[in-house]
């Protein structure tokens, strides 16, 4: 914790905090060479700011990769359950005062700077050619198709439009629940991104659990009927899978 204030009230100025908290941390935890931490170097990194900047460069070029524990480990330091833990140990080590402006530091930290953590489960090739391959602009999607670049690249495409203003990348974290569910069971037509939508799994009924979220991801909501964007079908076909294909959803 006194580790990640110190990179916190040092860096608490630049637009980039959150990455540099991120670079520190990766530095401090799986900076290895040959299965072995070269402490006398990787202090000289963190303790030297010219050391630092040329290394955080490196860092950016590769936010992803080999980094899954890293921004896993973000993510649930600002979010969640873990993110009460964690603001409670600021006021463990500092002063009332300065535990006040750390935490009101850490909560301002853009979401936005959080790389998705990413899993085999996002490269399942329905999901990944039948529903992003369709409405990504391929041109600027790595060819490798890992997926935390693409979320990263489907982010800057979309974030300047209004609607999604609050989208960050790490929300489609929601790919490990939902491709297992849905995606490898083939359940094409009771998806809401397939040819029928969700016209046969939705039943709108307040005070009850909303049956679409539950298939789809396992989560458990209360129906929101009067103001719920889910009931218009709005993502309807927007997974291209092939409809032919008789292999493609239970039989009715």
């Amino acid at each position: 914790m006194a580790f990640i204030l110190f990179f916190l009230k040092k860096y608490k100025g630049e637009n980039d905090t959150l990455i540099r908290v991120a670079c520190a941390l990766y530095l401090l935890s799986y900076s290895l060479s040959n299965k072995k931490a070269q402490s006398k170097k990787i202090l000289s990194i963190l303790e030297n700011e010219g050391k630092f900047e040329n290394y955080l460069k490196k860092f950016k070029k590769n936010l992803t990769s080999g980094k899954k524990r890293l921004w896993c480990s973000i993510r649930d330091y600002k979010k969640g359950y873990y993110k009460k833990i964690f603001l409670k140990a600021i006021k463990e080590i500092v002063s009332q005062e300065d535990a006040k402006k750390f935490h009101r530091l850490w909560c301002e930290l853009p979401m936005n700077q959080i790389e998705l953590p990413g899993d085999v489960w996002n490269n399942n090739s329905v999901f990944k050619e039948k529903l992003l391959g369709n409405i990504l602009d391929l041109t600027n999607v790595p060819k490798s198709w890992e997926l935390p670049k693409i979320v990263r690249n489907i982010y800057n495409q979309v974030e300047n439009d209004d609607e999604l203003k609050n989208f960050y990348p790490e929300q489609f974290d929601i790919t490990f629940d939902f491709v297992p569910r849905m995606c490898d069971k083939k359940f094409c037509n009771v998806c809401v991104f397939g040819e029928k939508g969700i016209e046969k799994v939705c039943i709108p009924s307040k005070d009850k659990y909303c049956p679409v979220v539950l298939l789809m991801c396992g989560y458990i909501c209360k129906c929101e009927e009067d103001n719920c964007f889910l009931k218009n079908n709005i993502a309807k076909n927007t997974c291209q899978t092939v409809k032919k294909n008789k292999s493609c959803g239970k039989k009715e």
